[in-house]
């Protein structure tokens, strides 16, 4: 987790996810490649209504592509995406946030030069009208940025994906090695997992 962090307020309520009854969102045997770079193979991975998944993997992984791939940014070569139990294709991201869908970035900034409300808004900013006049409400988006992420209880992003997440997920080369349950591992053991599994031997 890269970048300085940030302080917000709040604190992560506990709410046990219902794996009862079906996903919100699936991925169903989905792969990805860039012409013969073969960079996602055969992905299973559900999410269920309010729950958080974490994707970690040291670079290479397969976090990016995959995050595109959930947000609408790229169509997967291979396998379905359903979207509660139904199959879904998104061409665009606008598709995947018509859905509620939406990429939150590891160190939550697109553009270094913005600020962190200003990358949650970014190609999507909320604007209000003062008669003729257009302008963007920042005062409204520095608020739904804060609360959106003290819903979280997200405090510090450099350790974010502990105490946020209920299950995280530990790629590899594009394949998923490991699925982490909420209090399983501490940050340093998670650390340790993405070394070991980066610099084991062949």
């Amino acid at each position: 987790m890269n970048g300085a962090a940030q302080d917000i307020s709040g604190a992560m309520p506990e709410k046990p996810v219902d794996r009862s009854v079906s996903p919100a969102f699936e991925l169903d045997h989905v792969s990805h490649s860039y012409g013969r770079n073969n960079v996602i193979f055969d992905v299973n991975l559900s999410v269920w209504l309010g729950e958080v998944v974490g994707l970690v993997g040291d670079n290479g992984a397969g976090k990016s592509t995959l995050l595109k791939i959930f947000a609408g940014y790229q169509k997967p070569t291979k396998g379905q995406l359903k979207f509660m139990g139904k199959p879904v294709s998104f061409s665009s991201p606008a598709d995947a946030r018509a859905l509620g869908i939406e990429a939150v970035y590891q160190d939550l900034a697109i553009v270094n030069q913005l600020n962190l409300w200003q990358n949650f808004y970014l190609g999507k900013e909320l604007k209000k009208r003062f008669g003729p006049i257009t302008v963007m409400d920042r005062r409204e988006m520095r608020r739904a940025t804060i609360a959106a992420l003290t819903e979280l209880g997200l405090t510090r992003i450099r350790s974010a994906v502990i105490p946020v997440a209920d299950r995280i997920v530990l790629l590899e080369h594009g394949r998923i090695v490991r699925i982490i349950d909420r209090g399983e591992v501490s940050v340093e053991e998670l650390q340790e997992l993405v070394a070991k599994r980066h610099y084991r031997p062949d």
